[in-house]
């Protein structure tokens, strides 16, 4: 039992958990946009004041979740993802919930009167953001049920293996050729079910 322990260990725990709760917090934050967008251009100041509190709420709470995930990302362990980049992917996504409390900032401070033939158009471009949010909630969750299933033995995806996919322009019949031979092409992973 020390031995899988020690195991377990060295690879330490999955970093993709707390990415997709950020993800959801990061999308809880851009959900608030549309209704702080209806009440400046309403012209209810009040709500918007209190719709920017909720929003700087789920923005800090976010931070929190993004503070951990630094926190418990192993340095010299090994990881399924490389480190830099899932740090990168964070701080992109984490600059989502930033944009939002920065948008209900400058509400709270201009109080602009936006002409009415302008207001369908804001709308939409809202709700083309939240729609591109969603999709961002999607990914993140379906990267995460990835790792469980590739790296995690699921009971779906078994071995990882790999395919010799054509360079662009020529047949598409796969190769099985080694590195250096000529005629070699991309290699790239292909996830198989299990057929036992």
């Amino acid at each position: 039992m020390k031995t899988v322990h020690a195991i377990a260990e060295l690879f330490g725990r999955s970093p993709f958990g707390p990415l997709v709760r950020h993800t959801q917090k990061v999308h809880e934050c851009v959900r608030e946009v549309k209704p702080l967008i209806e009440a400046f251009l309403r012209g209810d100041y009040e709500e918007v004041e209190r719709l920017y509190d909720r929003i700087s709420d789920l923005e800090h709470e976010a931070d929190d979740i993004k503070r951990e995930i630094r926190t418990h990302l192993p340095k010299s362990l090994y990881l399924p993802v490389n480190r830099a980049d899932m740090l990168k992917y964070l701080k992109e996504q984490d600059a989502i919930a930033d944009t939002a409390e920065d948008i209900a900032v400058l509400l709270t401070i201009r109080r602009t009167d936006i002409p009415a033939a302008l207001h369908d158009e804001i709308l939409l471009l809202t709700d083309k953001v939240i729609e591109t949010s969603d999709l961002l909630v999607k990914a993140a969750s379906e990267l995460e049920r990835l790792q469980e299933s590739v790296f995690g033995g699921g009971p779906d995806i078994g071995l990882l293996h790999h395919e010799t996919l054509p360079a662009p322009g020529r047949d598409r019949q796969p190769r099985r050729e080694h590195r250096g031979q000529p005629g070699h092409d991309a290699v790239q992973p292909v996830v198989r079910r299990r057929t036992c």
